[in-house]
Parts: C-alpha cells; sequence; structure tokens
C-alpha cells in the first residue's frame, strides 16, 4: 500500500442488531467509527455496495452444542459477505476477508481499553463488539503490517 493511499476497511458483528465498524488507514493510522443498525440482507449488502472496503472483518458464527435458545440470523448476514466478497474478486477487484473467533476481538479490547482510547460507545454494545473486531486484526491481525501510527476515533 502506497502511504499516500486510503485502504477502507470495516468490520462486523452480524445479529439481529447488527454491530459495524469503519475504519480507513492514512499513512499508517487507522481512524473509525462505529455504530450498530437492524440490517436484513438485502440493507447490508448495498451497505457494503456504497462503502466498497478492501478488507472485510466480521466475527464467525459458532454452533455451540447445548446452548438452548441459538439465533441463527447472522447465518445469513456473513452469506451476504461472503456473496460481496465472491462478486467483487470475480471482477477482478481485490478485496480480504478475515472471520474471527467471538473472543478474538475481547481477549484485549475490553470495555476499559475502548473507553481509554475514546473508541467505545456508550449503550451500543454491538457496535463496541465491531470496534473490537477493528482493532484487533489492526493491533494484533494481519491489519498490524499496516499499523505505523497506531488509530484513533473519527469525529
Amino acid at each position: 500500500m502506497d502511504a499516500a493511499q486510503n485502504l477502507k476497511i470495516v468490520a462486523f458483528d452480524p445479529g439481529i442488531t447488527t454491530g459495524y465498524a469503519s475504519g480507513v488507514i492514512t499513512d499508517g493510522k487507522l481512524g473509525a467509527v462505529s455504530g450498530q443498525a437492524k440490517w436484513k440482507e438485502l440493507d447490508l449488502y448495498l451497505q457494503l455496495k456504497f462503502a466498497q472496503p478492501r478488507i472485510i472483518i466480521y466475527e464467525r458464527f459458532d454452533f455451540r452444542r447445548g446452548q438452548s435458545r441459538m439465533e441463527l440470523f447472522p447465518r445469513n448476514l456473513i452469506g451476504v459477505i461472503h456473496l460481496y466478497y465472491q462478486k467483487r474478486m470475480a471482477q477482478g477487484v481485490p478485496i480480504d476477508l478475515f472471520p474471527q473467533m467471538p473472543v478474538e476481538g475481547k481477549n484485549y479490547y475490553t470495555d476499559a481499553v475502548l473507553k481509554s482510547s475514546k473508541m467505545y460507545k456508550v449503550g451500543n454494545p454491538h457496535a463496541n463488539d465491531a470496534m473490537r473486531h477493528l482493532l484487533h486484526w489492526y493491533t494484533f491481525g494481519p491489519g498490524f503490517k499496516y499499523n505505523t501510527n497506531g488509530f484513533e476515533p473519527l469525529a
């Protein structure tokens, strides 16, 4: 990546209420913002089409034996993410996809850490989970190769 180039990234915590964190890396610094929405499949697809991220990070869906009530809707949204990815790749547009385990985002980036770095959103637990996944990818995962100047919240 050229230092002057902007690299668009989006992270998702898919569910009935989907958390999202959008970021741009410029000159080695990630600027990010998060939110949450009750998107249906088409809504998510249109968001991806509008944003055209170069990198997509999402929380994987894990089936856990013995779980009494399992919400399967996140699988639909993950399918939409994969459809978008495959379509962009078929068009010759480079795009990377990074699934993460739920625990990956929560190990280091606790509420206290998000608050101290001004990346926490009060009353938006899904937005915070998406931000955890984005920051985990940028700090400890494959995104570390772009990290030369840390991160900051976007207004």
